[in-house]
């Protein structure tokens, strides 16, 4: 489970800022024990537009991205005339706060808080536009022990291990300087020597590509995601999901087309053997299509023909019943778009039921709906442990910071005192500006309450 994240020089997260998974006093005093810990199942984020939530998120993909993938972007190397080098390098595809200089020129650092197996973990690194600078894990059990796992500086590398004649890995493999050790470890084979540390980053890589979930709109995942048509379960529950939403879903069907030996020979000419066997499958595995009470009977829709909406309950739905099933951190951006505050509250009160939240799955989402910081049907969607703000300072750098920072006036019109700016993280409208940028341009002589032409123009 994610205990904190923690990013500096990352879009507009400029300075470090810190988002915390427990309460704030158990965050800030230090973390007790691990069997002690308490996570919190839900963590809201909430802020003006442009003041830094989604840079949150992207902070922590951009983090796992490393983790999984290694740095992926080449760029053209700046070269002379005479240079003899290649055209490209690969880079560390960052983005450090670009509204100052220095910060463009200074690292960007990440780190993340786990508890993993009664063990709590601490790993992170920093890294410029071309290197890994530092990398670490520190590990920390339930009965106070805690040790250094590795550290690194560069391309310097001091383990911990108990058993110094022990091999590490980068004993046996070769670490670029951009590579992070935790990402090379995807080429080790751990069953051929014993190694505290591949364990303890096994351990921690695995939670990076197992349990952390990170959902940013339907349209990068739902877009071109392919509901699994022989899954008849999962397809069921969603439809029954659609119709808790009140989407006008009724049922699913799942239509299939087999191909005859000539129609696979015929496709294979036109586009060759390789294309042809995915295109092939995809036609046999079946095309799913969700059923729409009409007038005169049910009409099927296929999934990309249903409203964002729909298809942002589907497909988030998938990966809420994932986490659920199996635990793990499911990341939400603008959780509201397209969703229904009472659907979305509903959707957050699942996380923070016992029953429907058996192996303690946490949700982090970001939000523009104060509505949410109230009672959604009469229940109160989120305690101010729960709730934490993004503010845009006058530098465009942003600050994060909890609402219980704030001194306690209990839950009661707590959305109405946030929309009033008693906790700030509230945008400045000025009105007159917004009225010369949105008023309509109209011809000298236009009705402009009509819309249509004056009394003094002739029709046509």
């Amino acid at each position: 489970m994610l205990l904190s994240f923690r990013v500096e020089n990352h879009r507009s997260l400029r300075d470090e800022q810190e988002l915390l998974l427990t309460s704030v006093e158990q965050g800030q005093e230090g973390f007790p024990p691990p069997s002690e810990i308490s996570p919190l199942k839900v963590t809201g984020v909430f802020g003006a537009n442009a003041s830094g939530k989604t840079s949150v998120v992207k902070a922590l993909r951009f983090m796992a991205d490393m983790v999984i993938q290694g740095p992926i972007s080449r760029v053209p190397k700046q070269r002379s005339l005479f240079s003899l080098e290649d055209d490209e390098e690969e880079r560390i595809p960052r983005e450090p706060f670009q509204l100052d200089t220095d910060s463009q020129a200074k690292t960007s650092g990440y780190s993340v808080e786990l508890l993993l197996d009664a063990h709590r973990y601490t790993y992170g690194f920093v890294v410029d536009d071309t290197e890994v600078l530092e990398e670490w894990l520190y590990l920390y059990a339930d009965d106070g022990t805690d040790r250094i796992v590795f550290e690194r500086e560069r391309l310097s590398f001091t383990y911990g291990s108990a058993d110094p004649d022990s091999p590490e890995l980068t004993d046996v493999l070769s670490v670029e300087p951009n590579a992070l050790l935790i990402s090379v470890l995807a080429n080790a084979h751990p069953t051929t020597f014993h190694s505290d540390a591949v364990s303890a980053l096994g351990s921690v890589r695995r939670w990076f590509r197992s349990s952390l979930q990170i959902w940013q709109g339907e349209m990068g995942l739902a877009g071109r995601q392919k509901l699994p048509s022989n899954d008849h379960d999962l397809l069921g529950r969603l439809a029954t999901l659609a119709r808790a939403a009140d989407t006008g879903i009724s049922d699913y069907s799942v239509e299939r087309n087999f191909l005859s030996g000539e129609e696979r020979a015929e496709i294979e000419e036109l586009v060759g053997k390789k294309r042809a066997h995915s295109m092939i499958l995809a036609r046999e595995r079946g095309r799913v299509s969700f059923h729409h009470q009409g007038s005169s009977g049910e009409y099927p829709l296929d999934f990309l023909d249903e409203s964002s909406g729909t298809r942002s309950i589907l497909s988030l739905g998938i990966l809420i019943m994932r986490v659920l099933e199996r635990g793990g951190t499911l990341v939400v951006d603008e959780i509201d778009t397209s969703l229904h505050s009472v659907l979305s509250g509903s959707l957050i009160s699942l996380f923070k039921d016992r029953d429907n939240n058996p192996l303690g799955a946490q949700l982090i989402f970001t939000s523009h709906d104060t509505s949410l910081l109230g009672r959604v049907r009469g229940r109160e969607v989120l305690s101010e442990d729960e709730i934490w703000l993004t503010e845009k300072r006058n530098d465009g750098s942003t600050s994060l910071y909890p609402m219980s920072s704030y001194e306690s006036s209990g839950e009661e019109n707590r959305d109405r005192r946030y929309l009033v700016g008693r906790y700030g993280a509230v945008p400045f409208v000025d009105e007159s500006l917004l009225v010369q940028a949105l008023r309509p341009r109209l011809p000298e002589g236009k009705n402009q309450e009509s819309g249509g032409s004056s009394p003094d123009e002739e029709a046509p």
